[in-house]
């Protein structure tokens, strides 16, 4: 395990196989022995586990509070957290909880210099930096690791120097770190003048040895405000735990958002493929049916269509007119020949009915004007109204009055079943055309339903995305008002803290003064006996029975006010 910050290189005697003096410099070990801070070099300091576990938690201390440098007061307050180092701050008589809540006050305190929410990467001070290299030199002179014990010593050793020894001398116990016996009592008589003690025993009886340190290690008054801080220090971690509940349900919240978007995006995305899917198998029977080409729009297709048909039209047209002209030549040329051959056409028209031919010759007019199919069926036409013209002309040079007319009577027989089948097919184009168009109807129905019903699809999934943004913003203000109340809620508690550590200043500083006053009476006292022990000794002595006065001397020269006044 290394120190998780990248400007101080810390190391421990698993990982340093040299001697602890071969990373101190003489300046530094002079350092350590006077008292004075150096000139801080960059090389490597060699701590036990204790000291670099107390440093990294210092260091995510600092992280935790966006601080720009991790300084001793981060120090301290991860030493009160580290069970081995809280052993040793305990042994010397520091008052653990009381230096966590200095410690913690200090740093919550602080204002962070590094605003937003990124990573921060906090530097090490050079105070924090010399207070381990000092420790490190004043190892290295029993051939050790800094431990926690060198770091209150070096505190101790520099007090004007290094910005924390004022608050672990402030919760202290009055007897020094360093392990020397009892300390003595105030000034008074060691022993007790054997020649009177019979006589005022209970007055000259010898102080027995006190210790001070239970006087001044704690009180009822400590007892109360430790347990009030102690109170307070839950509800603060009772706040600390709801907003870190109320954090994750709103991680939670946003997550769940996030989901659905995601899911409605996914089924929106599948519903369009499904859609596109069935018009591109619509369009592909479409395709198929009518066989055209593939890469063929439907509205190429319709026009395709509707100038294949007035060119069938047209072809019908001129079909229709040359059948017209040959009719009239057939009728000419049987005009013209009916002398000769001696039966007029007047004859015909009494010998035969007529009237059903040209009942059918119109049908036949009709259904050739309104054929749709291809030029195949004109062509076919005029070629047999060829075969029947020259077979009405052979028949009429050729043959007699009676088979003339049965030449015509098979001739139009003939036509008949051409009018029939003309009639067929136009019953079949007409059926085919119908077919045809239900058939784009049906579909252009079906894609005005599917376009209507995506456009309905895509206004809702647009209502349910702006309502997701709208909650989104809105959960986005909630967590600045909350980062915000966050914010001024840190700011009250540190000022809050700073009063209740200004008033139990006050009370220390209080209950001192009473400790003052005692040592100011024992120092009265001490003065008191000494004067009275000294008066007695001056009245029971030799020289004061012998001459009523212990300055003999000075009483046995002349009275030189007498003669003075006199005078």
């Amino acid at each position: 395990m290394a120190y998780r910050g990248e400007d101080l290189d810390l190391r421990t005697p698993q990982t340093w196989t040299g001697t602890p003096a071969e990373l101190v410099t003489p300046a530094e070990m002079q350092a350590a022995q006077n008292g004075k801070r150096g000139v801080y070099r960059s090389g490597p300091i060699l701590v036990d586990e204790t000291v670099l576990a107390c440093c990294n938690l210092a260091y995510d201390v600092a992280v935790a509070h966006r601080a720009g440098e991790v300084r001793v007061e981060h120090l301290l307050n991860a030493m009160t957290r580290i069970d081995a180092s809280i052993a040793s701050l305990e042994a010397r008589g520091i008052r653990v909880p009381s230096l966590r809540r200095e410690t913690a006050a200090i740093v919550a305190g602080d204002i962070p210099p590094a605003g937003g929410n990124g990573s921060v990467s906090p530097r090490r001070s050079d105070e924090f930096a010399d207070l381990l290299r000092l420790a490190a030199a004043a190892a290295s002179r029993r051939n050790a690791a800094a431990d926690v014990d060198d770091l209150l010593q070096v505190l101790l050793d520099h007090r004007a120097d290094l910005p924390g020894s004022d608050i672990v001398l402030r919760y202290a116990a009055r007897a020094p770190f360093r392990d020397v016996s009892e300390p003595l009592p105030p000034l008074t008589r060691s022993g007790a003048d054997l020649r009177y003690t019979g006589s005022s025993s209970l007055r000259y009886v010898p102080d027995q040895m006190r210790s001070y340190r239970g006087e001044i290690g704690g009180s009822p008054t400590d007892a109360l405000q430790n347990s009030r801080i102690e109170a307070l220090e839950q509800i603060v971690r009772a706040l600390s735990q709801d907003f870190s509940n109320e954090r994750h349900i709103i991680s939670g919240l946003v997550r769940d958002l996030g989901r659905d978007a995601q899911v409605h995006q996914g089924d929106q995305d599948h519903r369009q493929n499904v859609l596109l899917d069935r018009i591109g198998t619509l369009e592909q029977a479409m395709l198929e049916a009518r066989s055209a080409p593939a890469d063929q729009s439907l509205v190429a297709k319709l026009e395709d269509i509707e100038a294949a048909l007035e060119l069938r039209l047209q072809e019908m047209s001129q079909s229709w007119s040359v059948l017209s002209q040959r009719l009239q030549d057939l009728e000419g040329s049987i005009r013209d020949r009916a002398p000769a051959s001696g039966a007029t056409v007047e004859d015909l028209r009494n010998a035969i009915d007529l009237k059903p031919i040209s009942s059918r010759l119109d049908i036949i007019e009709e259904a050739v004007l309104g054929d749709h199919r291809r030029g195949d069926a004109g062509s076919e036409l005029g070629e047999r109204f060829d075969r029947l013209h020259g077979d009405v002309q052979r028949a009429l040079s050729t043959t007699t009055d009676g088979g003339r007319i049965e030449m015509l009577v098979s001739g139009l027989e003939r036509i008949n079943s051409l009018a029939d089948k003309l009639d067929e097919q136009h019953r079949m184009v007409t059926q085919v055309t119908a077919d045809l168009t239900e058939r784009v109807g049906g579909v252009e129905r079906a894609l005005t339903g599917e376009i209507e019903t995506a456009a309905a699809k895509y206004q809702a999934y647009a209502n349910d995305l702006s309502e997701l943004h709208d909650a989104l913003m809105k959960l986005n203000q909630n967590q600045h008002t909350l980062a915000g109340s966050m914010d001024q809620w840190r700011t009250d508690a540190a000022t809050d803290v700073a009063n209740i550590l200004n008033r139990i200043g006050e009370l220390d500083r209080d209950t001192a003064l009473p400790i003052e006053a005692l040592n100011q009476i024992n120092a009265h006292m001490d003065t008191m006996n000494r004067f009275v022990v000294e008066r007695y000794r001056r009245r029971h002595g030799f020289w004061y029975w012998l001459f009523g006065t212990d300055d003999w001397m000075g009483a046995s020269w002349p009275s030189r006010k007498e003669p003075e006044t006199s005078a």
